[in-house]
């Protein structure tokens, strides 16, 4: 029987390289885990003690079946409730409705809304609500809005809304801020490089050597804004309590904005931080004693 079933995708069957330590810390403290496929028909999670979600980043194209399976795990991190409402980007409106600042964001959910979406005066985002990796996301100038409907329109063709949101390019300069906090604790911070490519206006995460990527990230400590910003968000989502949470913040008009609340399969980014492997994989205890 194992202690704690790591649950990822076929296309990383060993965890991705962000979580390389993982295993071992967890043994180090007297767990037996494994790194599990999800949607592998012989693993039997009901027989672990802990399922820990961790690089399933293949969700997104079979969203109902990868929350069918969540919900059939007895003791699954983080919970099937929370990924529910997680995998879809929509959370960020409810976000902004308890008053946490993001990015200026408009949900595209019909080609009616589409029809009366008003031409923009400054560079926009254009994302499907549900998806990982930065797929199927494009940043449009406002010359190109024709261009930035089509995009909406394959997406809600592929059947799922979209967010317009207005680009903060401050982020080219900065870069995005991304804090993790494990059981409501804040871990670690990094920084990473803008995620869309600033010539082609594209996401090119799933293209890039993820080795070679993660070697470049740089630990961050907080501004006092930021913590803040991140514990409001945490506070507003009910996600104070969750094995993990990372919130990824982007320099606003007027300080940090939200850009995305990752509490489903976000990379942790382990191996940026001295001791945050080691840090998670307590945190992993103290839920397993809980």
């Amino acid at each position: 029987m194992l202690d704690v079933a790591l649950a990822t995708s076929a296309g990383f069957p060993n965890l991705d390289v962000s979580d390389t330590g993982l295993l071992d810390a967890l043994s180090a403290l007297g767990l037996k885990a494994e790194a599990c496929i999800w949607d592998d028909p012989g693993v039997r999670f009901e027989e672990a003690a802990l399922t820990v979600v961790r690089s399933t980043w293949d969700y997104s194209a079979h969203r109902e079946r990868f929350l069918a399976w969540a919900r059939s795990v007895p003791r699954l991190m983080n919970p099937a409730q929370v990924l529910e409402v997680n995998t879809d980007k929509t959370y960020l409106i409810d976000l902004h409705q308890a008053g946490v600042p993001i990015a200026p964001t408009t949900v595209v959910d019909s080609l009616a809304s589409l029809a009366a979406l008003m031409a923009p005066t400054a560079p926009i985002v254009v994302k499907p609500t549900v998806g990982a990796g930065s797929r199927g996301v494009a940043m449009f100038e406002p010359k190109d809005f024709d261009e930035a409907r089509h995009h909406a329109a394959r997406l809600l063709d592929q059947g799922t809304a979209v967010l317009v949101q207005r680009y903060l390019d401050a982020v080219e300069r900065t870069g995005e801020a991304t804090l993790i906090f494990f059981l409501g604790q804040f871990s670690h911070g990094i920084t990473k490089p803008p995620m869309l490519d600033p010539v082609t206006g594209t996401g090119e995460v799933a293209t890039r050597d993820r080795a070679r990527w993660m070697a470049d990230l740089e630990a961050y400590v907080p501004s006092h804004a930021e913590l803040e910003v991140a514990q409001q968000c945490l506070e507003a989502a009910r996600a104070t309590e969750v094995l993990y949470a990372r919130v990824d913040l982007l320099p606003g008009d007027d300080g940090p904005v939200v850009g995305e609340l990752e509490l489903t399969e976000p990379c942790l980014f382990l191996t940026s931080a001295p001791g945050a492997a080691e840090r998670f994989a307590r945190a992993i205890v103290r839920t397993l004693e809980g």
